[in-house]
């Protein structure tokens, strides 16, 4: 009996059964359905990281962006994503907006802390939706506990030389 508990746990170990994992990239994905929406926090005192989901049931967490050094002169670098983390997602994503507002409200104890954009096509297109700090926020934080992704993190910026 005991060769078989161990036998099993070797093969859930080396299989990585019932583990959620990311999947690193050197640069973005270059194949994906068409985008539901992009969630990022908008209170952050730098470039956010930016989480869209694709009608395909994937997600890209984009982490690392290009722009040009803290010094430079004539800089016009857009804000463009180069790296991120993706994965599958089993969640039905429009859930997040329900509880989200479509004109931000902001006071100095409850400001607009996560920025929701629903892509073309899908409910809610066309409008900007927000979450604020004292707001629920209990399907987010479900799908983003579902996919191990936080948030609530800076991307890195990558220098043009």
């Amino acid at each position: 009996m005991k060769k078989v508990i161990l036998i099993l746990c070797m093969v859930l170990i080396i299989t990585g059964c019932g583990k959620k994992g990311n999947e690193n990239s050197d640069e973005t994905l270059k194949e994906h359905g068409k985008e539901i929406m992009s969630i990022s926090y908008s209170n952050k005192g730098c470039v956010p990281v930016r989480l869209s989901f694709y009608d395909d049931g994937i997600y890209e967490l984009f982490t690392e962006y290009e722009t040009c050094e803290p010094e430079a002169k004539d800089c016009d670098a857009v804000l463009k994503y180069i790296k991120s983390i993706h994965g599958k997602y089993d969640y039905v994503v429009k859930k997040i907006i329900e509880n989200a507002r479509v004109e931000p409200e902001y006071s100095p104890d409850n400001s607009p802390i996560i920025e929701i954009y629903p892509r073309e096509g899908y409910d809610g297109d066309g409008y900007y939706f927000t979450i604020n700090e004292n707001d629920d926020k209990t399907d987010l934080d479900e799908v983003l506990k579902q996919i191990n992704v936080n948030l609530d993190e800076c991307a890195k910026a990558n220098y043009i030389k």
